[in-house]
């Protein structure tokens, strides 16, 4: 979460996990203000998008937006049982 009115760059650490594939997909909810929210008129000023991502390594580095929610779904090597 980045509740701030700027951007936030970052760099997440992956330590610990061997099996990450380098794929994966950002969901991110943000508005210009912290205080807006969907209406009648505008039922989707506040809405999620969704978007690939690559990396490589055990570091993946962001610029979070301004007043959002960031959920990121990093693929693996390993098949669920």
């Amino acid at each position: 979460i980045n509740a701030s009115q700027n951007a936030v760059n970052t760099k997440i650490d992956l330590l610990g996990n061997q099996s990450f594939t380098g794929k994966g997909v950002v969901t991110i909810l943000t508005s210009a203000s912290g205080l807006d929210e969907n209406t009648i008129e505008q039922p989707t000023k506040v809405a999620p998008k969704s978007e690939s991502i690559k990396f490589s390594g055990k570091v993946i580095n962001r610029t979070f937006p301004a007043n959002s929610l960031t959920v990121f779904r990093l693929a693996t090597n390993q098949q669920i049982k």
